[in-house]
């Protein structure tokens, strides 16, 4: 019973033993090329040989320039597809994005190698053989939907670099747009300052064309009044106008005459009001005194005497009332002549 469950165990993990062994020896093959950049790769005489299919002038041309590479094991077909998409991938980054280019041309290019023929399943039983068959089966579908997935990859970060560049030309011209909108409002502002002045311009103008108008009207007023003018009505006006200058000149010279004697009133009255003022400040002296001694004699009325001063000097206190009854009359007279100068002067 150990000996079939060790069998068993043998049949079933040595498939799998032998697909681990043949995916080493693809690698060890592909460290055996030798490695390249894709920059170097990308030789245009080499890349148009692939391009033409002809692949044995490609591979003569490619050993001499990189010696170091093992051109015996690439596999022709996937190599050409391989080159190709390179060199479309280079033009595409080229016009689109160059920043992406020198990341991409620094790559490693792997060449694509034959798949190595083993006799290894010789002695596997054949229902072995089948379920290897089916791994070996599974496997390529699985390196085809990789391969698959890898160029939907690619599209998509084609499609992403194109999405990228378009968002940055939509940014810039976005930017240029709100400067464009930017100078528009400007220009706007610009045209309502322009259309104010326009307006006060226009008002100018109507006001001037109004004034234009009536110096025309006056104008025409003039030399219809200058054509109705003849030699005789001239000759008319200038006479009436010698006799209007000569009666003005009679009424100057007796003006004048007139003047003449206000000047020497004038200076007479002139005369007079200093008079009346020298004889106005002598009264407002005497009124002073006058009226000092009446307060004094107001304070005598206290005394014991007061009876019979008063009945002494009651024609003199009479007197003197009438005297300045007499002199503010004649103050009076004096102002009232003083204000009559001012105004004729």
């Amino acid at each position: 019973m150990k000996r079939d469950v060790y069998t068993c165990c043998c049949w079933t993990v040595l498939p799998a033993i032998l697909f681990l062994k043949c995916k080493q020896d693809n690698r060890l093959m592909v460290a055996s090329i030798g490695e390249i950049n894709t920059a170097q790769i990308l030789n245009k005489d080499i890349t148009e040989l692939f391009q033409k299919n002809v692949f044995q002038q490609g591979v003569v041309l490619g050993k001499e320039k990189f010696p170091n590479v093992n051109w015996d094991l690439y596999d022709q077909v996937v190599l050409r597809t391989k080159v190709n998409r390179v060199v479309e991938k280079v033009k595409t980054l080229r016009k689109n994005n160059k920043a992406k280019l020198n990341s991409f041309l620094e790559q490693d290019f792997y060449f694509p190698v034959k798949k190595p023929v083993t006799s290894s399943f010789e002695y596997l039983q054949e229902n072995e053989r089948k379920r290897v068959k089916e791994i070996e089966k599974e496997r390529n579908r699985a390196v085809g939907e990789n391969v698959k997935l890898k160029r939907q990859l690619k599209e998509t970060d084609f499609n992403l670099d194109n999405l990228e560049l378009q968002i940055e030309h939509f940014v810039t011209k976005s930017h240029i747009l709100l400067r464009l909108l930017d100078i528009a409002g400007e220009k706007c502002k610009e045209t309502l300052h322009l259309k104010r002045e326009c307006k006060s311009w226009e008002k100018n103008y109507d006001n001037l064309s109004n004034q234009l108008d009536t110096n025309l009207d006056k104008l025409q007023d003039m030399n219809e009044q200058l054509a109705s003018f003849g030699p005789r009505n001239i000759s008319r006006k200038i006479r009436r106008r010698d006799q209007k200058i000569e009666k003005l000149e009679g009424i100057i010279d007796e003006k004048q005459n007139e003047l003449g004697q206000q000047k020497v009133e004038i200076k007479s009255l002139n005369k007079t009001c200093e008079k009346n003022e020298s004889d106005l400040d002598r009264l407002k002296k005497d009124k002073r005194s006058l009226l000092v001694k009446v307060c004094r004699m107001s304070k005598q009325q206290h005394s014991s005497k007061f009876d019979q001063i008063r009945e002494e000097h009651l024609f003199e206190i009479q007197n003197l009332k009438a005297d300045i009854a007499a002199k503010q009359d004649r103050i009076l007279e004096l102002e009232d002549l003083n204000s009559i100068l001012d105004d004729k002067m």
